[in-house]
């Protein structure tokens, strides 16, 4: 739990990592979703542990209908991409450390900040969260981001479609002239909208 705290603090997207939620996901035996108790019961046909024991007259998993594959295709893409989420920005985090370079903090904040859109994006696709909400969430998102463009001068102000884009390809485009509006100062924007 303590090397997950300490790891959270690192990471700039640090919201979206209570750690007490991720060691629960990943490590506690009585997280009834958790990935330690579905793993168990999957590997062994019976399991007698307090927390995922086997119930009377049953087989882990052999039994089960269709409302409990919904369950667990639930709680599966609940948690997975939670900890994908987290592992992959350690993992950044760690890289983007030992490579130090002024182009490497630039590309590190396009990164994060890719991360953050496919992360709205992923929960406004889920059946757990509200879309309507989500749907907003991006929308302030993008109207937070103001990129002139250096080739026309044209002021553009992202809207969904722009950071859907974004997400898949890593460059904002002018309505005006097609250009890519990635620059320093637009990284510089995206980076004052993850520190907040």
């Amino acid at each position: 739990m303590e090397i997950i705290k300490n790891a959270c603090k690192k990471l700039s997207l640090n919201l979206f990592f209570p750690s007490d939620l991720i060691f629960d996901m990943r490590y506690n035996k009585s997280y009834e979703a958790g990935i330690n108790g579905s793993t168990n019961q999957a590997l062994h046909i019976v399991t007698r542990d307090k927390n995922y024991r086997t119930a009377e007259q049953n087989l882990n998993f052999v039994f089960s209908n269709n409302e409990d594959h919904h369950t667990y295709l639930k709680n599966y893409y609940f948690i997975v991409p939670h900890l994908l989420f987290y592992a992959v920005s350690i993992i950044d985090e760690i890289i983007f450390e030992f490579i130090g370079s002024e182009n490497a903090k630039s590309h590190k904040i396009i990164k994060e900040f890719q991360r953050l859109v496919g992360f709205i994006l992923f929960i406004k696709s889920s059946e757990l969260y509200s879309k309507n909400k989500t749907e907003k969430i991006l929308n302030i998102l993008g109207n937070t981001l103001e990129f002139k463009c250096k080739n026309c001068n044209n002021i553009n102000i992202m809207e969904k479609s722009d950071l859907e884009l974004f997400f898949e390809t890593e460059i904002f485009i002018c309505t005006n002239c097609f250009n890519n509006l990635i620059s320093n100062e637009n990284i510089s924007q995206m980076k004052n909208i993850l520190k907040k």
